[in-house]
């Protein structure tokens, strides 16, 4: 089949009767339907957090705001002694 189609001797409708085919879904198939169906995802309970993670996580946050501190203090600085050469010339 792979052959006539690179030749191009068999038709579209003749090489669509070859692809993969799916049936359809049934209905309701992707709905809850129950009260305490899973599919709902109220209905699933939370995932639960790893403190390794929530630790890390924390870890990170805590390195982000002493980076963001030290550079604003950084800026700060430079201005600072930009605005006192400013002043002196």
């Amino acid at each position: 089949m792979r052959a006539m189609a690179l030749v191009r001797e068999a038709s579209e409708p003749a090489l669509a009767g070859y692809g993969p085919t799916r049936k359809p879904e049934a209905l309701g198939a992707h709905k809850a339907t129950k009260l305490g169906d899973k599919r709902k995802r109220e209905n699933r309970g939370e995932v639960p957090v790893c403190t390794e993670q929530e630790r890390k996580a924390e870890q990170d946050r805590n390195k982000w705001a002493r980076d963001l501190s030290n550079k604003a203090a950084g800026t700060m600085g430079a201005w600072a002694r930009r605005m006192k050469r400013a002043r002196k010339e």
